[in-house]
């Protein structure tokens, strides 16, 4: 496990050292986006259909093959389960895989299932998620909770497990192992944890052990290689009780020192085997497989498994750093299209297709709330309100890009204030990726207000004026009906966002600014005329 807090890791480590791991139609990118984003929406639905069609069906198990492992097998279940859950977890424990859990669990409670089992697989993780994930299972009243445990649930994986109502596991299955380690960034190593912070973690899952009827002392012994375990009875009592030395002084002189756990030898995480773990009461029983599982719980009908489907790697892909980046790049270019010729067109409903896809993805990978999105819009609107009603780039706005700024970082993270270097880290990634998107969108922006038209396949989504009715002899010499002259200057009569008109000789002439948009009274050359069309430039 791994420090700080949100960020710790329970990694798996056995005896040796900590280890792991302007104008809207003069756009090529726009159209080129059209074509990209369209691939995209194909590529989204796949998910949907894949979702549907195969994420939460029920899978009939594998037949229980004879003679294998089955603790108590010919004899009736002490109760019967009439709709099981077997929701897959498995890979590095993460706030992605915490939310995916989440949503498989809320959809195993909206089905009524009476027992959930998480077959659990995994080599550990992010601590806090690891935590909030058991704490979670170990709160739920409406279904048993069983963790099933087919070949290893080390470090954060076996906090998951220990949070359950039951844990059964094959013979050769491993459970344990639960060092808490952190990054040292000014040595670049990976460190166990100082002690302040170890004993919170101790604390937090002997309460975890102690709330399902299991050894603290036991749990304890996977989490701080310096707790030895002896099994001790009571006097007077009789009873048996697995306990640190720390544990034994405060239970009182009566209790009295037996075996030795060996598991729990010093500067050793204890991990244990399945058998080993039934003989520990850390595990209710020993099953051969799946089967023989819904046996022992007396389920007839074959469970529902919820795992990872496609729509689970859409969202991480778009959780990705740099998918995020070129998502954002791509919704901010569609919006200045949409800002350079108002009303809804091609260029809103692609910007609105990627900042859905943003929180979207935010919303279900678990860094994103409603508070976010309501600044993102905030933001649009000033920035709507700086270009339309008050023309010019002043306070209003330079506070919608920061609502933007502040919308976007906020919803890739979790926290407010970083309080750890972990954090620090965290969001030093974010502001990175806000500014190569800035960047990035600057540099598309030129691009496609100066370039767009030269690729033939574009050309046609480029919108033309209109042009009028003229003679041959008018066509030969287009600017001689028109009272202005190439090389001629004047002022910006109206604000150029690229239409407008311009006082030239004296004369007001409906104009088109080249490239860049141009305020009110700024003065203009005119560059080029093409029949009634007038191009001008700000000098």
């Amino acid at each position: 496990m791994h420090l700080p807090a949100r960020h710790a890791e329970l990694n798996r480590s056995g005896s040796d050292a900590a280890r792991r791991q302007r104008g809207p139609w003069r756009n090529p990118v726009a159209a080129m986006q059209a074509v990209a984003w369209a691939i995209l929406l194909c590529l989204l639905a796949a998910p949907a259909i894949a979702r549907q069609a195969a994420a939460d069906k029920p899978v009939d198990p594998p037949p229980a093959k004879e003679n294998e492992a089955d603790v108590a097998a010919d004899e009736p279940p002490a109760r019967t389960y009439e709709n099981a859950v077997v929701i897959r977890f498995e890979g590095v424990i993460t706030t992605m895989l915490e939310q995916y859990f989440y949503r498989k669990l809320a959809a195993a409670e909206k089905q009524g299932a009476d027992l959930v089992v998480v077959e659990i697989e995994s080599p550990g993780g992010d601590a806090d998620a690891s935590f909030r994930i058991a704490e979670t299972l170990r709160d739920v009243k409406w279904a048993r909770t069983v963790a099933f445990i087919p070949k290893a649930a080390y470090s954060g994986a076996a906090v998951v497990a220990i949070g359950c109502d039951e844990i059964l596991m094959v013979p050769t299955g491993q459970l344990g192992d639960v060092g808490v380690i952190f990054a040292d960034v000014e040595e670049m190593t990976m460190k166990y944890v100082p002690e302040k912070y170890l004993s919170a973690y101790v604390r937090r899952f002997r309460d975890l052990a102690e709330a399902k009827g299991r050894s603290p002392a036991l749990v304890e012994a996977m989490m701080d290689r310096n707790a030895e375990v002896h099994q001790y009875r009571n006097t007077r009592t009789g009873e048996e009780r697995y306990m640190t030395a720390s544990d034994a002084k405060q239970a009182g002189a009566e209790w009295t020192q037996g075996a030795f756990v060996a598991e729990s030898a010093k500067d050793r995480f204890l991990t244990v085997g399945g058998k080993r773990a039934l003989e520990l009461k850390l595990a209710e029983g020993l099953v051969a497989n799946r089967a023989a599982l819904m046996k022992r719980y007396g389920v007839e009908k074959p469970p529902t498994v919820m795992e990872w489907t496609a729509v689970d790697t859409t969202v991480s892909v778009l959780n990705n750093a740099w998918i995020t980046a070129l998502l954002l790049i791509v919704g901010l270019v569609c919006l200045y299209i949409e800002f350079s010729a108002p009303g809804i067109g091609i260029g809103g409903l692609l910007a609105g297709l990627c900042f859905v896809l943003f929180f979207w993805s935010r919303f279900l990978g678990g860094t994103a709330e409603w508070l976010e999105v309501i600044l993102f819009l905030a933001g649009v609107a000033f920035l709507g309100v700086e270009l339309f009603v008050l023309p010019g780039f002043g306070v209003v706005g330079l506070t919608g890009l920061l609502l933007m700024v502040a919308s976007v970082v906020l919803a890739s993270q979790n926290f407010f204030i970083p309080h750890t270097p972990e954090e620090m880290r965290e969001l030093r990634t974010n502001l990175l990726v806000v500014a190569g998107t800035g960047v990035g969108f600057f540099g598309a922006a030129v691009f496609v207000s100066k370039y767009f038209g030269m690729i033939p396949v574009l050309k046609a989504l480029r919108l033309e004026p209109p042009k009028p009715s003229v003679s041959p002899a008018r066509d030969a010499a287009p600017s001689g009906d028109l009272p202005v002259t190439v090389g001629a200057t004047g002022e910006a009569h109206t604000a150029l966002r690229p239409g407008g008109k311009a006082k030239i000789d004296g004369r007001l002439v409906d104009v088109v600014a080249e490239g860049t948009f141009i305020d009110r009274g700024r003065t203009v050359e005119v560059v080029e005329i093409a029949g009634s069309r007038v191009v001008v430039r700000e000098v």
